[in-house]
């Protein structure tokens, strides 16, 4: 079950423990031999009936969504750029990559998740439904998407599929996005793609 999002990651700066400060009850869990299971956490979110994940290393902050403005010949998967902070930082509607039916939530409900990106990348966000929560997800049930059976790993931006074993049962798995993959295929900003940049 998703933890509400604490309100110190709506908003401000996004920090994963530190080594030091890892929870010795999570860490101490084990499967039974003897070893300590090891967890990470990941902010879990939704876009339509889709539930995905990032891991909180690849996120900077959390914020609300604001005015955009848009820029031409952005590819189309750029909703357009918000400054955050002084820093301009590109908007990618996440729709455009996992296509629902289901309704566009209000602005209100919608948030940012904005991308730790590397030194002299230009910075990025992607526009989703809800921010769920953070969950901490045991790694010895991260699972390669390409070694998995299963209707939610079919998409080449989903990099894995996360799970927990709940009561004895595996939960219904959560799609790892693969944030690297998701900005490239977005398409730049401020030029126009000739060919539509949405992957499904």
């Amino acid at each position: 079950m998703s933890a509400d999002l604490p309100d110190e990651l709506q908003d401000v700066e996004v920090s994963s423990p530190s080594d030091d400060e890892t929870r010795e009850s999570d860490t101490d869990r084990g499967d039974g031999d003897g070893d300590p299971d090891e967890f990470e956490d990941f902010v879990v979110f939704a876009v339509g009936d889709r539930r995905l994940a990032v891991s909180v290393d690849a996120v900077r902050n959390i914020v609300t969504v604001g005015a955009t403005t848009r820029v031409p010949r952005a590819a189309s998967a750029i909703d357009g750029i918000m400054d955050l902070r002084g820093e301009i930082t590109a908007i990618i509607d996440a729709r455009s990559h996992f296509p629902t039916r289901a309704a566009e939530p209000a602005t209100s409900d919608q948030r940012i998740i904005v991308f730790d990106m590397p030194q002299g990348r230009q910075s990025a966000g992607i526009r989703v439904d809800a921010v769920e929560g953070v969950e901490l997800f045991p790694l010895k049930y991260v699972t390669p998407s390409e070694t998995v059976d299963d209707e939610a790993a079919d998409h080449p931006l989903v990099a894995a599929l996360l799970h927990r074993v709940e009561n004895g049962e595996k939960t219904d798995p959560v799609g790892l996005v693969d944030v690297e993959g998701i900005v490239e295929a977005s398409g730049p900003v401020g030029q126009s793609d000739d060919a539509p940049s949405n992957v499904s």
